[in-house]
């Protein structure tokens, strides 16, 4: 049973039994939650009844939950069996959840061109079909340099559509924007071009069935002549996916790469993003390969996280450039997170100090490319890279 919204729902269902078999009127509850340790919350419960007089205690332990019965009875069993009777009944219902049918539309932050993997026209992820459009939406973006200003940005939409279980619709929702989350930070990395959620998941015949012809910000368009991708896309797009499901460390790193792009606009903070992916990668790849134990202990010694970002980057670019290109980043990141420091056009807005003298480098416009730019296009490299391993075989 999924921590969290099933878990409300597990109880909604508990209490109902109680209700309607018995004949338990009302209940309280208190709880409390804890950090930094196993036990991360306790939930207790008493009811309204004139002969049960014990309590019903759960406890989020690590990743299980508990659930106690406590009090002081003179008929135990007859103070228990209510509880575990209805227990019983909520537990045979937690998959006996109805499909919840749904819609959504992706597609790319802003207007560009697809620098990586081009797209298929129809694919899977999982329970969710992806299908591209014959038309392109002309989207009016405000610029902040004038209220009556704006910019033209063209965007191909992809239609998502699935089925989610849940008890609710509540439930199932949070699930299925999840899973589109993650979808669109897998079709970030390979099409090396962010893509975003347009339209939230929302359930079969609520809202738009089709897409608008034409909105106060968006009208269609004529499609520009995209690459299509053949089946092998489509197929790696899959087996990223299917890792990201197997391994919740590598979907983890996948969606901090995509949170990073979200960060384009605030270059000192998108680089602490991708420098952190940079390790994580350094720190999947490399942790498991033999390491020295200690003369005193005898455990292993673990390598440093600069160690293992520097061997990440040996993967991706040349033995000379490595040493170099690890100071410089580490030097920014370690600036703005530690510091709070930003070396880019944060503080202007946006704007490019332009009188800077031309006989050296405009420092924002140095950042940028030797920073962020670079640190993502590292950052995609090692997950692409990350992506291959973890699909090899493991040997027996």
């Amino acid at each position: 049973m999924a921590i969290g919204a099933e878990f409300d729902a597990f109880i909604a269902r508990l209490f109902a039994q109680l209700e309607s078999k018995f004949a338990v009127s009302s209940r309280h509850s208190r709880g409390l939650t804890f950090e930094g340790m196993e036990l991360k919350a306790l939930m207790v419960w008493s009811i309204d009844s004139h002969w049960i007089k014990t309590k019903l205690s759960v406890v989020h332990f690590g990743d299980d939950l508990y659930a106690y019965v406590s009090g002081e009875s003179e008929a135990p069993g007859l103070d228990l069996n209510p509880w575990l009777i209805s227990i019983q009944a909520a537990l045979d219902k937690v998959d006996d959840h109805p499909m919840h049918a749904w819609r959504a539309v992706l597609g790319m932050a802003r207007s560009g061109v697809i620098k990586g993997g081009a797209l298929p026209r129809n694919w899977k992820l999982g329970a969710m079909d992806f299908q591209q459009t014959d038309f392109e939406y002309e989207e009016r973006v405000p610029l902040p340099s004038a209220m009556n200003a704006y910019t033209v940005e063209r965007w191909l939409p992809i239609t998502v559509s699935g089925a989610t279980k849940g008890h609710s619709w509540s439930c199932a929702q949070f699930a299925t924007q999840e899973d589109l989350h993650l979808a669109c930070a897998l079709l970030s990395i390979h099409a090396n071009q962010m893509f975003k959620l347009r339209q939230m998941a929302v359930p079969e015949g609520v809202g738009l069935h089709d897409l608008p012809i034409s909105t106060p910000t968006l009208v269609q368009v004529e499609a520009r002549p995209w690459p299509q991708g053949a089946g092998a896309d489509a197929e790696l797009l899959s087996n990223w996916w299917t890792a990201c499901r197997e391994r919740r460390d590598i979907a983890r790193i996948a969606r901090a790469y995509y949170e990073a792009l979200t960060l384009t606009d605030h270059p000192s903070f998108a680089l602490i993003g991708f420098v952190g992916v940079i390790e994580e990668v350094g720190a999947l790849l490399f942790e498991d390969e033999a390491q020295e134990t200690c003369d005193s202990c005898g455990k292993p010694k673990r390598s440093s996280s600069a160690a293992r970002f520097r061997k990440a980057l040996s993967l991706v670019l040349p033995e000379d450039r490595v040493k170099i290109v690890s100071a410089r980043l580490y030097k920014w990141r370690s600036g703005t997170a530690h510091s709070g420091r930003t070396f880019s056009t944060e503080t202007s807005f946006g704007l490019l100090h332009m009188s800077e003298s031309m006989l050296e480098p405009n420092s924002a416009s140095m950042f940028n490319a030797r920073g962020p730019f670079h640190a993502q296009e590292i950052a995609r490299d090692l997950l692409v890279h990350l992506f291959a391993a973890a699909l090899v075989p493991q040997a027996d």
